[in-house]
């Protein structure tokens, strides 16, 4: 895990008089002893220094916020970070900066001359390796647009719709009737699941059957689980704690140390009474399947008798005549004599073709309509690539 830095603090250094050899605490700039004032002393750290803190006198506080000291390049003394006038000669920050001898500056030796870029051997085979090429921002959109484009405009040629004008060039219609009649068909099954109106039930036995459930039966045991015992202990993971310390201080210069304490971290290992389940029997049960009866019956088919077809070509459609059914039976079919033996199944179906430079075929929905459509009179017509779309409408 990551090291971490668990705390933070600053404390006093000291430095050594070098006329009298005593030891002055950092705060002081004037050694208690002989009166010298510091000059280009260095500090260093008091072994058992006390944090400075909040009870600290504010003098040494306020020190700690501070930068390092500078040394007056008249008399050579040390002077605090936030004084602009050294105490012991008077000179000023901005005489200092004057009095400051200047630094000779060297003269920067001459650049090498550049070398020219190696470029890698091509691989074998290659009379030149190719160069890594950027991709442009715009082709991801660009490929996007360009496939929606590809997408939308054949959908919109297929289902754009323009207008035709057209001519009624033929016109046909078909009327079918199919009668049919009820007749019984053997089959068999489980009496519950017979479809309504089966009849002659025969051969009827007893046989189990895998959807009704009449009841349980023991058939056997089984383990389930009836509580917890102890059985050892087993260790987790319980919080994180620091190990592998160490203090770090650094000087700040004007005779405090900044200190950091920093750790590793890892988890913290705990111990727990581990429980394991107390496993029980119990008699199992398993589903008991009732016998139902099957039998054999009869059920109701349809039967085809006989189909009739009428096709034409004019404006007057009429149904064909079949078995048991009256001529000219109006389109409200079917009416069969007796509907619950017999049945009429009707299909009728009119087609128009128009001419607009080529061959339109259009189905009506109904008879009024279609007896509009004669032959030679024009229409507008709504076409797309499938065909009309819509009913045309007269000019």
């Amino acid at each position: 895990m990551p090291r971490v830095v668990v705390d933070r603090w600053s404390e006093e250094e000291d430095w050594t008089c070098s006329h009298c050899r005593q030891e002055v605490p950092g705060r002081h700039q004037t050694c208690a002893m002989c009166g010298a004032r510091r000059g280009q002393e260095a500090f260093h750290a008091r072994p058992d220094a006390p944090r400075i803190g909040a009870d600290s006198p504010p003098e040494l506080q306020h020190l700690a916020t501070l930068g390092a000291d500078r040394t007056c390049p008249y008399c050579h003394k040390a002077i605090r970070a936030d004084r602009d006038e050294c105490d012991p000669c008077g000179a000023q920050r901005d005489e200092e900066a004057d009095a400051a001898p200047e630094a000779p500056v060297a003269a920067s030796p001459p650049a090498p001359p550049a070398r020219p870029a190696i470029r890698p051997p091509p691989p074998d085979g290659d009379d030149e390796a190719p160069l890594p090429m950027s991709r442009p921002a715009w082709l991801l959109p660009g490929v996007f647009a360009l496939g929606i484009v590809l997408v939308i405009v054949p959908l919109w040629t297929l289902f754009r719709a323009h207008e035709e004008q057209g001519t009624v060039r033929e016109v046909s219609w078909q009327y079918g009737l199919v009668v049919s009649h009820r007749e019984p068909r053997a089959t068999g099954g489980f009496r519950h699941e017979a479809p309504s109106g089966a009849f002659g039930f025969t051969g009827c036995a007893a046989r189990e059957h895998d959807g009704h459930q009449c009841g349980r039966h023991e058939c056997g045991t089984e383990e389930y689980e009836c509580g917890r015992d102890p059985c050892g202990t087993e260790t987790y993971a319980c919080g994180t704690e620091t190990w592998n310390c160490s203090n770090d201080c650094t000087s700040n210069g004007n005779g405090t140390r900044s200190c950091t304490r920093s750790c590793d971290t890892r988890d913290r290992i705990c111990t727990r009474e581990k429980t394991c389940p107390r496993l029980c029997q119990r008699p199992r049960y398993c589903p008991t399947w009732c016998d139902c009866e099957h039998c054999s019956y009869n059920v109701w088919d349809w039967r085809s008798d006989d189909e009739r077809v009428a096709v034409g070509r004019s404006l007057a459609p009429s149904w064909p005549v079949a078995p048991g059914v009256r001529a000219a039976v109006p389109p409200a079919l079917p009416r069969p004599t007796d509907p619950s033996w017999t049945r009429v199944q009707a299909t009728a179906s009119h087609r128009v073709v128009f001419t607009t430079g080529t061959r339109r075929d259009y189905a009506t929905g109904s008879l009024d309509e279609f007896r509009r459509y004669a032959i030679g009179s024009r229409w507008t017509l709504q076409v797309n690539l499938f065909g009309i779309t819509g009913t045309p409408r007269a000019r």
